[in-house]
């Protein structure tokens, strides 16, 4: 359940990170935090489907 509330959260950064890359495209600071963003949400999506199986 936890992992859940995680992905939710990590979905709604992800989402924060596109809006800000979008009006600041020169910022790479954003667009650093929008990649990690990404893959902590694959990783955690993989998480879920191995505990899954």
């Amino acid at each position: 359940m936890e992992e859940i509330i995680n992905l939710k959260l990590l979905e709604h950064l992800e989402e924060t990170y596109k809006k800000l890359v979008f009006f600041y495209p020169h910022e790479q600071l954003f667009q650093d935090y929008l990649e990690k963003a990404r893959k902590s949400i694959n990783k955690l999506r993989r998480d879920l489907i191995r505990s899954a199986i």
